[in-house]
C-alpha cells in the first residue's frame, strides 16, 4: 500500500482548477484504450454481425449470373465454271465445275445485321414462346445474339448470351434454332452462300457470376467492426475523468488516501438485500483486497487525526452514485475494529442512504431532524449497530430544506456532543456539487475525504467542487478513488492467496459478537429493526465490551 507522511493542513487558498496546468501532452494508454475496445466487444460483435447480414443480403439480392453458349460457322461460296468437252461434233457436251472461294471478313458486319434481322428474330422468338412459353421482345433477343469474326478470314463465331438461372437452357435451345434459321434465310439474298458447322455448339457455360454476397459480408464485418472500435476509442480518448491514483495526483494535486476496488453485484447474498452496501464486517459482499484497501485508508486517517488533532470527518463526492456512503460506512467499520468508540452520522438529509446501507429501518421518531424539531433527543436517536460495532446517528426522515437545518445551533450541538463522547465522527454528506449541504457544514467539521469514482466524473468538474469546498474553508484530507478497476490496486506478491480462505479473513469478519447492556443508547439488532431501551443517564465512558474480538 501506498503511504503518505505529510499531511500538513490545506492552506484555503489553494486552487484545484490549474493543478494539471503544467501538463503539456496526455500520454497515450494503450492499455486502457484496448480495455475499453474488450469491455464494448459485445456492442463491436453485433454491430459487426448486423452490417455484415445487411451487405450479404443486398448482395444475394442484386447477384445474377450469366451464360453464353457458341459455335464455329465457316462461310464458303461456291461459283460454278463451264467446261466444253469435245469428243468429236456430234459429240460435244458441257459440265460446270463447281469451285468454293472464302468469305471476306470485310461482310462480317452484312452477316450481323442479316443475323439480327427482323425475320431471323421474329422465327427465333416463336420458336422460344412454343417450346417455354415465355414471350422475349425483340431487342432482348437481338441483345442476346452476336456474331464475331475469328483469326481465320472464313471463320466466324456465333454465340448467344443470356442473364438468370434460365440462361442455360435458353442459350442452348436459341443457338440451335439460329443454326437451323439462319443459313436458309442467307440463301434469300445469295443463294451460291453455302453455310458449314465447323464446331458443334457446347452445352451453355457459366461466363460471369456477380454474386460476392460472401465478399460483401466479410467486408461488412470488418467496416462494422472497425468503425464501432473507432468510435469506442475516439469516445474514450476524449474522456478526461480519473482512471488512477496518479490522475488524482496529478490532474487535481489533491493527495491519494487509497482506492477500493469494485465489488460485483453478484456477490450480494438476496435481491431484497440490493441497496445494502459492501461492507468489511460482511465477508459474503467485499473481496479480500476491498478489505485490506479500506485498512490502509483508515490508517491514513487515524495518522491525519493524530497530526490535526482532528476527530470529525465528512465524506463527500461530485455527483450521487460515486460510492461516498459505502466509504462512510466502510471507514467507520475500519475505525471501530481498532478499538475506537465511531459515530456515523447520516447528514444526507435529501436521499438519507445509511440506513439502508448497512440493512435497518429508519425511524421518523428519532435522529437529526426529529431532534432540530424537538421530538426527540440526542441521547434517545443515537443507536449502536451491533454486527458491526458502531453507532450510527439517522436522519430521521427527510426534508427539502437542509441547508436551513444544518445551519443551527442545535445541529452544531448535535456534533460537539458527538465529539465529546466519541473517538471519530464519520459524516455522510449529499454530494457537493449537486447541493451546498456540504459546504453548510464546513464550521463543524474538522476534515473532508472526498470520494471519486472510477472513470465517473470530469477532471473539470472534480476540481470545480474542490474549488467550493477550498473556498468555504474545509480542509481536504485526501480522495479516495472507489470502484477502481482491478488492474489498478496494488498487489501484495501473493498475500491475497495467502491469507484469504474460502468464508475466512484474518479469523473472519462475522457477527455473534455480545455487548454489554449498559450502553446508555439504543441499539439495532442483526440487519433488524429494533430500537433498544435507554439504561440510564450515565455518560457513557467507553465502547461496550465486545465477548470476542477481531484478530
Amino acid at each position: 500500500m501506498e503511504q503518505e507522511q505529510n499531511y500538513a493542513p490545506v492552506e484555503p487558498s489553494r486552487s484545484y482548477a490549474s493543478a494539471n496546468s503544467g501538463l503539456d501532452v496526455k500520454k497515450l494508454d494503450y492499455s486502457r484504450i484496448i480495455r475499453a475496445v474488450l469491455r464494448h466487444a459485445w456492442i463491436i460483435f453485433l454491430v459487426a454481425v448486423a452490417l455484415g447480414s445487411l451487405m450479404y443480403f443486398n448482395s444475394k439480392q442484386k447477384a445474377y449470373v450469366r451464360f453464353r453458349t457458341q459455335t464455329t460457322l465457316a462461310f464458303t461460296i461456291i461459283t460454278y465454271t463451264q467446261v466444253v468437252h469435245n469428243e468429236g461434233e456430234a459429240d460435244q457436251y458441257f459440265t460446270n465445275v463447281p469451285s468454293r472461294n472464302y468469305y471476306e471478313k470485310a461482310n462480317l458486319a452484312r452477316l450481323s445485321q442479316l443475323l439480327k434481322g427482323d425475320r431471323v428474330v421474329e422465327l427465333l422468338r416463336d420458336a422460344i414462346l412454343e417450346k417455354y412459353h415465355v414471350e422475349y421482345t425483340t431487342g432482348e433477343l437481338r441483345s442476346a445474339i452476336e456474331m464475331a469474326g475469328t483469326g481465320d478470314p472464313a471463320i466466324f463465331m456465333l454465340s448467344v448470351t443470356k442473364s438468370g438461372e434460365e440462361g442455360r437452357d435458353f442459350c442452348n435451345y436459341a443457338l440451335d434454332r439460329l443454326i437451323a434459321i439462319y443459313p436458309d434465310y442467307l440463301k434469300n439474298f445469295q443463294t451460291t452462300l453455302d453455310i458449314e458447322v465447323v464446331r458443334r455448339p457446347v452445352a451453355a457455360q457459366m461466363v460471369d457470376n456477380s454474386d460476392e454476397s460472401r465478399k460483401s459480408a466479410l467486408m461488412g464485418l470488418l467496416i462494422g467492426g472497425g468503425l464501432t472500435a473507432g468510435l469506442f476509442v475516439l469516445l474514450e480518448l476524449s474522456k478526461h475523468t480519473i482512471r488512477s491514483g496518479q490522475d488524482i495526483r496529478n490532474q487535481t494535486a489533491e493527495r491519494m488516501l487509497g482506492m477500493t476496488p469494485f465489488q460485483p453485484q453478484k456477490r450480494r447474498m438476496r435481491r431484497k438485500d440490493a441497496d445494502r452496501v459492501p461492507h468489511i464486517c460482511d465477508k459474503r459482499t467485499v473481496s479480500f483486497d476491498f478489505i485490506e484497501n479500506v485498512k490502509a485508508i483508515r490508517t491514513k486517517l487515524e495518522n491525519v487525526a493524530e497530526s490535526w488533532n482532528a476527530k470529525v470527518f465528512a465524506v463527500t463526492s461530485t455527483f450521487e452514485g460515486e460510492g461516498k456512503t459505502t466509504i462512510s460506512i466502510n471507514l467507520a467499520c475500519a475505525l471501530a475494529q481498532m478499538g475506537k468508540n465511531v459515530l456515523l452520522i447520516d447528514c444526507d438529509l435529501r436521499k438519507p442512504a445509511v440506513c439502508k446501507g448497512i440493512g435497518v429501518q429508519d425511524s421518523d421518531a428519532s435522529g437529526i431532524l426529529p431532534i432540530l424539531n424537538f421530538k426527540s433527543t440526542y441521547e434517545e436517536s443515537v443507536k449502536y449497530i451491533k454486527p458491526l460495532r458502531i453507532f450510527i446517528l439517522p436522519t430521521g426522515g427527510s426534508t427539502d430544506h437542509p441547508p436551513e437545518k444544518l445551519s443551527t445551533e442545535a445541529m452544531r450541538g448535535i456534533l460537539q456532543k458527538a465529539r465529546e463522547e466519541f473517538d471519530y465522527v464519520i459524516i455522510d454528506t449529499p454530494p457537493a456539487r449537486v447541493v451546498s449541504d456540504c459546504i453548510t457544514m464546513a464550521p463543524l467539521v474538522d476534515g473532508l475525504i472526498y470520494a471519486i469514482r472510477y472513470d465517473f466524473a470530469r477532471v473539470n468538474q472534480i476540481n470545480e467542487t474542490l474549488d467550493e469546498i477550498n473556498s468555504a474553508g474545509i480542509r481536504v484530507v485526501g480522495s479516495v478513488l472507489t470502484m477502481a478497476a482491478p488492474e489498478n490496486l496494488v498487489r501484495r506478491n501473493g498475500y491475497s492467496s495467502a491469507y484469504h480462505r474460502p468464508g475466512k479473513y484474518y479469523g473472519g469478519y462475522g457477527y455473534g459478537y455480545g455487548y454489554s447492556a449498559e450502553s446508555r443508547y439504543g441499539h439495532y439488532g442483526r440487519y433488524g429493526y429494533g430500537y433498544g431501551q435507554n439504561t440510564g443517564a450515565r455518560q457513557r465512558t467507553e465502547r461496550p465490551p465486545d465477548d470476542a474480538q477481531d484478530v
